[in-house]
């Protein structure tokens, strides 16, 4: 084992470890329930989906893609144009 560590040592530190992150998630999930609202938070996101294509507001990703496009497309302005001289 890594470190000088004992199989026994090293299972028993799995084992605890194992342990914690168990009863960690279901404190969280009993105390806290971050899970209970996921429907309504799921239906707001697509009716807000809905309004901005309704509306013909682009969305991130299509900004984001225009922006790649223009990017693109000023890379390949700044690039030197070659010139070949054919039947010279």
């Amino acid at each position: 084992m890594p470190f000088g560590v004992t199989w026994p040592q090293y299972l028993k530190f799995w084992a605890v470890s194992i342990t914690g992150c168990v009863c960690g998630s279901q404190f969280v999930h009993s105390i806290y329930k971050p899970l209970d609202n996921i429907d309504k938070l799921i239906e707001e996101e697509a009716e807000r989906i809905r309004q901005s294509h309704a509306l013909n507001k682009p969305t991130f990703d299509e900004k984001f893609l225009k922006l790649v496009q223009q990017d693109q497309e000023y890379k390949k302005s700044l690039q030197p144009k070659i010139q070949t001289n054919s039947a010279e």
